[in-house]
């Protein structure tokens, strides 16, 4: 079987065959959900806390400097989720967990609350700002 990891599936029937060099199985595409109701800020607070964070260790290798582009590049939260979950030095079950979960807003809010300890430094503004209320003047 060769796994790419462009979509999550769900394993329905595997097929061993021996003159076959890889696995072969019958899959069901799980979608993300609720993809469009994640709030931008925290996709962007996400995005901000994983970047400190790779600056924070950062070795200088080539892998890094990909995933440290790929997530910059991102136009899409749930791969964005996927991304910083699968990067993130996690316990296997926190790992599960998050490939179990369908709802892109829940991935996001499970990262943001393990990155915000690891990163509390950095000060995010959780919802964007649209003018209202007025930021504050000296005037």
């Amino acid at each position: 079987m060769l796994l790419a990891g462009l979509k999550r599936v769900r394993l329905d029937e595997e097929y061993r065959r021996p003159d076959k060099l890889y696995r072969e199985a019958r899959v069901t595409i799980l979608e993300d959900t609720q993809a469009v109701e994640v709030n931008p800020g925290c996709a962007a607070e996400l995005a901000s806390r994983f970047l400190e964070l790779l600056k924070k260790h950062d070795s200088k290798d080539p892998m890094g400097a990909a995933l440290k582009r790929a997530v910059q590049e991102r136009t899409d939260n749930g791969v964005l989720a996927d991304l910083v979950g699968q990067a993130l030095t996690l316990p296997p079950f926190l790992k599960q967990a998050l490939l179990d979960e369908s709802r892109v807003p829940s991935r996001i809010e499970a990262l943001l609350s393990i990155l915000r300890p690891l990163t509390p430094e950095l000060v995010t503004e959780a919802e964007p700002h649209d003018g209202y209320p007025p930021t504050f003047s000296m005037n």
